[in-house]
């Protein structure tokens, strides 16, 4: 029995790899089902690895955050929020770039887009400064 899916294999690909297959075995026309099965379990092994990796990355990330905040705090930060604006400040993001809303300092950190949430207050607050100026 098979488990590859030949509607998908381009998809899991790019997430693996980061780019979409070209000219790749997969889609040859002379490759077997038992081999294409091979290149499907092979790239889904890499998948995880993939995100395992991007897991650890994240961490890494959201500790180097954390403790940047608590160090913003131990200087003079009233508060989690006001480290937190000291922060992105720091930053130095233009209105073209809070126009990619807070997921756009999600990507620039590299920090799950779960922290969305954490950034609209600041991200909607700087929109309107920059519409004041």
């Amino acid at each position: 029995m098979f488990t590859y899916d030949e509607n998908t294999f381009s998809d899991l690909y790019k997430d693996t790899h980061g780019f979409r297959p070209r000219n790749h075995e997969f889609f040859e026309a002379d490759t077997t089902p038992e081999r294409k099965q091979k290149i499907w379990d092979a790239t889904c092994e890499a998948f995880g690895h993939e995100q395992d990796a991007e897991k650890a990355r994240h961490d890494a990330n959201i500790a180097a955050y954390e403790a940047a905040l608590e160090c913003l705090m131990g200087v003079g930060a009233k508060n989690r929020a006001e480290a937190q604006r000291w922060y992105l400040d720091s930053l130095g993001l233009t209105e073209y770039d809070l126009k990619y809303g807070a997921g756009y300092i999600c990507f620039q950190l590299d920090l799950p887009y779960s922290f969305e949430y954490e950034f609209m207050d600041y991200v909607e607050a700087a929109r309107k400064a920059a519409w004041v100026e």
